[in-house]
């Protein structure tokens, strides 16, 4: 390999290894970098626990005034009733028409959001490591965008409004309103919809990633038996689920521009990597241009090689 003779041949101390640890501390390329790949499954496990921790911290944020809620709550009926869309009264008349599936929806509401959704991202961590990145970011970029809406609109749901939608999720079994569910629950926190939201991200993964057909009707379906379920119980307006849809649409182009600039990032490394050092057979030290030296956060410690008895 013919070396330019202005520059003096050099080798980075510890080899070429060394110098892809070095490379890869460059300050930003860590954050989007642990975003656009998958983990293992601990550590992607504490993450999002994590994070889905002080996403409900924060949206405790969120009660606020419970008279700006209830006014909140009632400029989205105000809003549906001039779209003709206030049927959510209609939709719970509905379902209690139905003898015990208003029960079997309230169970729904308080599980089926984090049960299915953790179970779609264990399935996609396991069987389609190539799509948990994405899925994954979105999620995790859809609850930070939430909490901007929580903070700045909180709202009551309909069944505490007083717009003439029964409360089924307070009187029963399942009761939001108090307890240890209720310590945890923030019901101002409701615009937009991370159910649907949430929703839409598992059954859209289901749809794109599942190899037999039942499994991606499922996914088409999910996200509707949720906005069935949100509805029903009178936990959320029309207008929280298509708020929700927004957001979730909004985290997976900030995904899909993550994950597509890391891997554009990785290759255009690995080119860099591939013309600035040569691999010798048995293992032995690349030839390193000089120019490397100055691509971490720091000189990369570099050492003269030694040169041929030949040309001493």
């Amino acid at each position: 390999m013919s070396v330019n003779p202005s520059v003096t041949p050099l080798a980075p101390q510890g080899g070429r290894g060394e110098l892809v640890r070095l490379v890869r501390r460059i300050p930003g390329r860590r954050s989007v970098g642990w975003l656009s790949v998958r983990h293992s499954l601990r550590i992607e496990a504490v993450g999002i626990l994590a994070m889905y921790g002080l996403s409900e911290l924060a949206r405790g944020l969120a009660v606020g005034n419970t008279a700006e809620a209830d006014r909140h709550a009632h400029q989205l009926v105000a809003l549906e009733r001039s779209l003709h869309l206030f049927a959510e009264a209609s939709v719970q008349h509905g379902v209690d028409a139905l003898p015990g599936v208003s029960g079997l929806l309230d169970i729904a509401y308080v599980t089926l959001h984090l049960v299915l959704t953790a179970g779609v991202l264990l399935w996609l961590h396991q069987r389609r490591p190539t799509a948990f990145a994405f899925a994954r970011t979105t999620l995790l970029l859809a609850s930070g965008v939430a909490l901007v809406g929580y903070l700045l609109y909180p709202t009551a749901p309909p069944r505490l409004a007083a717009v003439g939608i029964a409360d089924s999720v307070s009187n029963g079994r399942i009761d939001l309103n108090h307890g240890l569910v209720g310590s945890l629950y923030n019901p101002y926190a409701a615009v937009p919809s991370m159910h649907i939201g949430y929703a839409l991200v598992a059954g859209a993964s289901l749809m794109r990633h599942g190899r037999h057909r039942i499994v991606r009707v499922l996914g088409a379906l999910y996200p509707l038996s949720v906005l069935i379920t949100i509805v029903a119980t009178g936990n959320h307006f029309f207008f929280d689920a298509a708020a929700g849809a927004v957001v979730v649409a909004l985290a997976a182009a900030g995904a899909a521009v993550v994950t597509r600039r890391a891997a554009a990032s990785d290759t255009c490394f690995s080119g860099e990597l591939s013309v600035g050092i040569g691999t010798m057979a048995s293992g032995e030290l690349a030839v390193v241009d000089a120019e490397l030296g100055t691509v971490s956060d720091g000189p990369v410690p570099l050492l003269p090689i030694s040169q041929p008895a030949a040309q001493r």
